[in-house]
């Protein structure tokens, strides 16, 4: 039976320190900068497009442009629930036109997702980096 101490130490197992090389790496170098898929093609551009900010300009604008239909879409729910403004007609167009946008944007995801012949490991393998495995 190990039962922890106040000293941070459990009676029966003494507290090992990792070295200091296991400790976890920065976000940027956690990236994975090889494609997730396979044979490199239009859908792995695609994939890198809409699952890696950093990997481009393009998509560090796709993110940003996601992000802000969020936003609209939300503040758009809010002011509609808004006695005064509720009877305003644009608000069915802008949600069609939000609905269209993350619908076209997850059928797409689902298109250009990993197919599990990749480097899905090194990437995981790249997060884990520096966590201490139970021995």
């Amino acid at each position: 039976v190990i039962l922890p101490m106040s000293t941070g130490e459990y009676v029966g197992a003494p507290l090992r320190s990792a070295p200091l090389s296991n400790l976890t790496p920065p976000l940027t170098s956690a990236v994975a900068t090889n494609s997730l898929i396979r044979a490199p093609t239009h859908r792995a551009a695609i994939h890198d497009l809409l699952n890696r900010p950093s990997s481009s300009r393009a998509a560090l604008v796709v993110h940003w442009l996601i992000l802000g239909a969020i936003l609209v879409s939300t503040l758009c729910f809010v002011l509609q629930s808004e006695p005064a403004m509720a009877s305003w007609p644009g608000w069915r167009l802008i949600d069609a036109l939000v609905a269209v946008g993350f619908t076209a944007e997850y059928i797409t995801r689902i298109i250009v997702a990993p197919d599990g012949r990749g480097d899905e490991a090194a990437e995981e393998d790249g997060r884990r980096r520096g966590c201490a495995s139970p021995s």
